[in-house]
């Protein structure tokens, strides 16, 4: 898919800079795959992320889109 690249490695600074803003993390990986992307980061020896979390980092994210993108209200 032509673009996908590109795509996944902004996608992944927009998560990197959602976690740190969000959470206070320290970011470690965070690659563009073949099939996507993801960012490892730690918090500390005694707090993680879970899914009681995801709503606030989608809300996050979806404020760092930029506006007139598909679906941006």
């Amino acid at each position: 898919m032509p673009g996908a690249q590109t795509f996944w490695h902004s996608s992944a600074h927009v998560l990197g800079e959602a976690l740190e803003a969000c959470f206070g993390v320290r970011l470690t990986i965070g690659p563009a795959l073949e099939e996507g992307f993801y960012y490892d980061c730690y918090l500390g020896d005694d707090r993680s992320l879970g899914d009681a979390e995801k709503p606030v980092l989608e809300k996050k994210i979806e404020q760092a889109r930029p506006r007139g993108e598909a679906g941006h209200a």
